[in-house]
């Protein structure tokens, strides 16, 4: 359910790009992230932490949410 929230996320943030190449999570050392997208004057990522269980998100060079999953 959490990659279907944060995917729609990215589709709300990104430009359409045919066939929806725009929305793929991009696999990252520690799981799977979304990569930079533009909101506003920021620039956030989401990224899945698979090793330690958490959804991470960073906005420029600062944290700004970490939210823990469930096992």
């Amino acid at each position: 359910m959490w990659t279907q929230i944060v995917g729609k996320v990215r589709l709300a943030l990104t430009p359409m790009v045919n066939h929806w190449w725009n929305v793929p999570l991009y696999v990252s050392p520690r799981g799977l992230t979304t990569s930079s997208m533009p909101y506003r004057d920021l620039i956030i990522e989401i990224e899945f932490d698979f090793i330690s269980h958490q959804l991470p998100g960073v906005c420029g060079s600062r944290m700004v949410l970490r939210r823990g999953t469930k096992h």
